[in-house]
């Protein structure tokens, strides 16, 4: 399965992959006229429209996918052609920023008691592997995503937030920190 994945545009040039992915992913930090355009390009340029589903980021404000074909996945799970998906939008706290994506240690616990299995987690913020008392610290990462790993909740871990772009694995999930636009090749049994 083939994905497009777009986290942390910013001001950056806005580009498209040359081939239609299965499904686009958006991470969070892309201005609202380029998830305008990211809708438009995947909406209107394929026989069949491209499923796009994202979650905001920490400079986002939380209406960004209003008026838009994108399913905002924060705190929900769905299936979309045979693959579930689950997500949490945002970063841990670290001002007191109004109407933006940050969220208390809690907030990102209580939805990950709740969460199912699901084959793909989009977030915007990285999963913290060790505990951090920096609250200022806007890239520490949730705990609670370290959880979803360790229970083995997903098989794919998508995230953005830390400008770079990496793949790791951790008791069997792929952790894949995206920057820019990037294009994977998903191993995935669709239901």
């Amino acid at each position: 399965m083939n994905v497009a994945v777009y986290a942390d545009i910013h001001s950056r040039e806005l580009v498209f992959p040359n081939t239609r992915p299965e499904f686009v992913f958006l991470l969070g930090d892309i201005h609202w006229r380029d998830v305008k355009r990211i809708d438009q390009h995947f909406t209107k340029n394929y026989l069949m429209p491209v499923p796009c589903i994202g979650v905001v980021g920490n400079h986002d404000v939380l209406d960004t996918f209003n008026h838009t074909n994108i399913v905002n996945i924060h705190q929900r799970q769905i299936e979309i052609n045979g693959v579930r998906f689950g997500g949490f939008g945002g970063s841990p706290k670290y001002n007191n920023k109004y109407n933006s994506g940050q969220y208390e240690e809690w907030e990102a616990e209580k939805h990950v008691r709740k969460v199912k299995e699901v084959d793909i987690f989009l977030a915007h913020s990285n999963p913290a592997f060790h505990i951090s008392n920096d609250t200022a610290d806007s890239h520490r990462g949730f705990l609670a995503f370290k959880k979803i790993i360790e229970l083995g909740k997903t098989k794919y871990f998508f995230h953005g937030h830390i400008h770079e772009n990496s793949l790791k694995e951790y008791k069997d999930v792929k952790v894949i920190s995206t920057f820019g636009l990037r294009e994977y090749t998903l191993s995935l049994e669709k239901r």
